[in-house]
């Protein structure tokens, strides 16, 4: 295993382990639970630990250039600092990293309003295997499947700062994925200003009563015990929510969702934001 600290590091492992037809694997914080960190066939693990500052804040284009191994936690603390916070961020914010959801992709908390994580991405600094320095932008991020080096990532302004704060939450049950499904076409129809849709479905819901959170997520309080339906849960921003609780109001009422208490929302969102 090594711990490089600079793209230069970096770009002369490659070239090295290019001509020695030896295997790379970055590892980020190990979040993942598809086992893409595991060296299944030998090989040096580039551990990412040691790459993890902000580089650069432009405020006018609202965009900041990372290092891949910055936790998305450490990063929305620091731009909390600015004014400011992310757009979106993975499930796994607590601890997982910049450059490991650009190599894993998919969507987040947040991506109900601002799309895939890829979408959000303005540009990423790689390394490739013989070693050379690259800036990919647009269509040519689709080829970075594992970013090492730096990533720059679109912010929202927010003068509240940190993810935790600036937002509320309604969480709800239905009984049957119909209902639930009925619920979401509604919701998309209204043009809501909505952040952020999670879903529980039954199963999940009496894994979490039963199971404690993992390291680095808010611990399961034992007041809250989530019942055993489809629930849903919105977060939007504060100065919204005048305007979105009564369209959630009278989407619950067409659908047949049954509001749930406040407290399950927010023990949910504590969850998400560590």
């Amino acid at each position: 295993m090594v711990q490089p600290e600079t793209t230069e590091e970096l770009s002369k492992l490659a070239a090295r382990a290019h001509g020695m037809k030896v295997p790379l694997i970055p590892r980020g914080k190990a979040t993942s639970g598809y086992g893409g960190v595991v060296p299944t066939r030998g090989g040096i693990v580039v551990d990412m630990r040691r790459m993890a500052s902000v580089l650069g804040l432009d405020e006018e284009a609202g965009d900041v250039r990372v290092q891949a191994g910055t936790t998305w936690q450490a990063l929305d603390r620091a731009l909390a600092s600015d004014g400011m916070t992310l757009r979106l961020y993975p499930s796994s914010y607590p601890s997982s990293t910049v450059g490991g959801w650009l190599a894993q992709g998919g969507a987040g908390f947040g991506s109900y309003q601002y799309g895939y994580f890829r979408e959000n991405v303005v540009a990423a600094t790689v390394v490739l295997a013989g070693g050379e320095v690259r800036e990919v932008s647009g269509e040519e991020l689709g080829h970075v499947l594992g970013g090492r080096g730096h990533h720059r990532v679109h912010l929202r302004r927010d003068p509240q700062g940190a993810a935790a704060r600036g937002y509320r939450g309604r969480s709800g049950e239905l009984r049957h994925s119909g209902k639930l499904q009925g619920f979401m076409a509604s919701l998309l129809s209204s043009d809501a200003p909505v952040w952020s849709v999670m879903f529980i479905n039954p199963r999940m819901a009496e894994m979490k009563n039963r199971t404690p959170a993992p390291s680095g997520h808010a611990p399961q309080a034992a007041e809250v015990v989530l019942p055993s339906t489809y629930i849903v849960v919105i977060s939007f921003r504060s100065r919204v929510a005048e305007q979105v609780r009564p369209l959630l109001a009278e989407i619950a009422g067409k659908t047949g969702a049954s509001k749930l208490p406040d407290e399950i929302a927010l023990h949910e969102w504590r969850t998400a934001s560590g």
